[in-house]
C-alpha cells in the first residue's frame, strides 16, 4: 500500500467516524429472532430453580406492541417480542386468554426470571495465603489504602502491566448487572451512569451490592490514596442496570432479570454506547433472543466476558456461553487452584481470581434488603462474578495497548499521526492474546478445568505490544478503515 493511498484510508475513516459511521452498518433490531409457540413453556437451563413472574407475560407478534387489555402496562420490547406487565389483580391465565383472542398473537409465554448469582461462600472468605506489597512495582506508587489485600493483582502481574498501560479512557467496558453506585468515591469520574433497562428509570443506581463490586473490579481509581484500584482504573465503565427488584404481595423476593432486558441491553451496548468490551456476571437466559443478540455484538467486534456459574459443576448455565468468541470465566482462588465453587468444562474460555476479591460496594443501605453499607464502601466477594470482570479489565488493558501501538506503527511507517477509537481494533486479536498469554494450570495445553490458563495481565499487555501483533493489528486496522 502506497503512502498516498494509506492517506487517503486514514482521511476516509476519519471523516466516517466523524459523522458516526465507518465501523459497518447496523442490523436492524430483532433480525433472525424466534420464539417458541405455546404457552407457559420454560426454555432455560434455570428451570430447576423454576421461577417465573406472576405479574408477567411474553408476547410474540405484531400486535406485541399493544396492551391486550385495560391496565396493562407494555414494559420492553425487542424485535418481535414485548414484555406485559399485567395490572394488579389480573391473573396469568386471565391474561393469557385476553392475548390469545387477539389476532395476530403468535404466541403467549410466562416471564422466566433469572437471579444475582450469589456470593457461593459468604460468611468464609478466606485470607489471602500472601501480602502484596503496596508498591509492586519499582518506580510505581500505588498509595491505595487496601491495595495491600488485592491479592489478584499481583498473581495476575497487573502492577506489570500498568508500566506500559492502565487503560484509556475511550476504552470503555459495559457492566449488565444491578446497576453501580457511580457516587462512590473510588468510581467517580470512573463510570458512565447508563440506560436502566429493568426499571426505565432516569439512571442506574445499584439495587443490590454486585454492580459496584464488578464496576470496581474493572476500573476502579488507583493511587487516589483511599480504596482498591481496579485492573484498568485509566479506562471507563458503562453501568446499565438489567436486574429489578420482583416483590410478591409487598414481599421483597430477591433481585432477577430476564432474556429480553439482557437483549436490549446487548443491542444497546453495540450500537449506541460505545462500549468495545461487555461483561456479564450473571447466568445467562438460555434464549433465543440472547444468543442472536451475543452473535450480533461479537459481528460488530465486541468482546464479551461471562461469569461460568457457581455451581461447582461441569455445567453451564446458559447456552450462549459457547458462542464462538464469547469468553467464559471460571475461577480461581489464592492458590492458584479452581476455586471449589467454580464451574469447567469443555467450553470455557480462561480463568482468573475469583475468590476474595475485594472490591467497592454501594455507600448506601439497600432500599429492599435493608442492607447497611460498609464504612468504607469496601467488601470481599467470591465467585465466577468477580473472575469475570478481573478479564474484562484486561481486555481493556489489551485493548489501549493495542491502540497505542498502532497509532506509533502508523506514525512511524507512514508519518500521519492518527487517533484510533476503540471499535478500531479487532476484537479477535484481543480475544487471542488473552488467551494465548495465560499461565498454563493444571494438564499441560487447554484443558477443561482451567481452559487456556490463569489470565496474566502483565503478559498480555507485553504481548499486546509485541511487534507481530502489533504488525498484524496494523493491518486490519487499515483494511477495516479502507472498506
Amino acid at each position: 500500500m502506497s503512502f498516498s493511498t494509506v492517506r487517503l484510508v486514514l482521511a476516509v475513516a476519519l471523516a466516517a467516524a466523524a459523522t458516526g459511521c465507518g465501523i459497518g452498518p447496523l442490523r436492524p433490531a430483532g433480525v433472525g429472532l424466534e420464539a417458541s409457540s405455546g404457552k407457559f413453556k420454560a426454555k432455560s437451563l434455570h428451570s430447576a430453580n423454576g421461577r417465573f413472574s406472576k405479574h408477567h407475560l411474553v408476547v410474540r407478534g405484531p400486535a406485541a406492541a399493544k396492551p391486550g387489555a385495560t391496565g396493562v402496562r407494555v414494559k420492553q420490547q425487542v424485535g418481535e417480542f414485548a414484555v406485559h406487565e399485567l395490572p394488579k389483580g389480573m391473573t396469568l391465565e386471565q391474561g393469557v386468554a385476553a392475548y390469545q383472542a387477539i389476532a395476530g398473537v403468535k404466541s403467549v409465554e410466562k416471564l422466566e426470571l433469572y437471579p444475582v448469582e450469589s456470593d457461593p461462600a459468604a460468611g468464609t472468605v478466606p485470607a489471602p495465603g500472601f501480602d502484596v506489597p503496596k508498591s509492586a512495582t519499582p518506580g510505581l506508587v500505588v498509595n491505595d489504602t487496601r491495595y495491600f489485600e488485592q491479592w489478584s493483582h499481583a498473581i495476575a502481574n497487573v502492577p506489570q502491566a500498568w508500566t506500559i498501560t492502565q487503560g484509556r479512557p475511550e476504552v470503555i467496558v459495559a457492566s449488565l448487572d444491578t446497576g453501580c453506585d457511580y457516587s462512590h468515591p473510588d468510581l467517580q469520574g470512573q463510570v458512565v451512569n447508563g440506560p436502566d433497562f429493568a426499571e426505565n428509570k432516569d439512571d442506574s443506581r445499584d439495587i443490590d451490592e454486585h454492580g459496584t463490586h464488578v464496576a470496581g473490579t474493572i476500573a476502579a481509581k488507583s493511587n487516589n490514596g483511599q480504596g482498591v484500584s481496579g485492573v484498568a482504573p485509566g479506562s471507563r465503565v458503562l453501568a446499565m442496570k438489567i436486574f429489578e427488584p420482583y416483590m410478591e404481595d409487598g414481599k421483597f423476593m430477591g433481585t432477577f432479570y430476564n432474556a429480553y432486558t439482557l437483549a436490549r441491553a446487548l443491542q444497546y451496548a453495540a450500537t449506541q454506547g460505545e462500549a468495545k468490551i461487555v461483561n456479564i456476571s450473571a447466568g445467562i437466559a438460555d434464549e433465543e433472543i440472547v444468543d442472536t443478540m451475543m452473535s450480533f455484538a461479537r459481528g460488530r467486534g465486541l468482546i464479551i466476558c461471562v461469569s461460568a456459574g457457581n455451581k461447582g459443576s461441569n455445567t453451564y448455565t446458559g447456552a450462549a456461553k459457547s458462542i464462538d468468541g464469547v469468553i467464559a470465566v471460571h475461577a480461581t482462588d489464592t492458590m492458584d487452584r479452581l476455586a471449589r465453587f467454580s464451574n469447567y468444562g469443555s467450553t470455557m474460555g480462561v480463568s482468573a481470581p475469583g475468590m476474595a476479591i475485594l472490591s467497592t460496594v454501594p455507600t448506601y443501605t439497600n432500599p429492599y434488603s435493608g442492607a447497611p453499607a460498609p464504612l468504607d464502601g469496601l467488601k470481599s466477594l467470591n465467585g465466577t462474578s468477580m473472575a469475570s470482570p478481573f478479564v474484562a479489565g484486561v481486555a481493556a488493558l489489551v485493548t489501549s495497548a493495542l491502540m497505542q501501538g498502532v497509532e506509533d506503527e502508523i506514525a512511524a511507517t507512514y508519518g500521519k499521526q492518527v487517533q484510533l477509537d476503540a471499535a478500531h481494533i479487532p476484537g479477535p486479536i484481543v480475544e487471542d492474546v488473552i488467551r494465548l498469554s495465560c499461565r498454563d494450570l493444571g494438564r499441560p495445553g487447554r484443558d477443561e478445568v482451567f481452559g487456556a490458563g490463569r489470565i496474566d495481565a502483565g503478559r498480555a499487555v507485553e504481548m499486546a505490544m509485541n511487534p507481530d501483533t502489533i504488525e498484524r493489528a496494523t493491518k486490519e486496522v487499515l483494511r477495516n478503515l479502507k472498506r
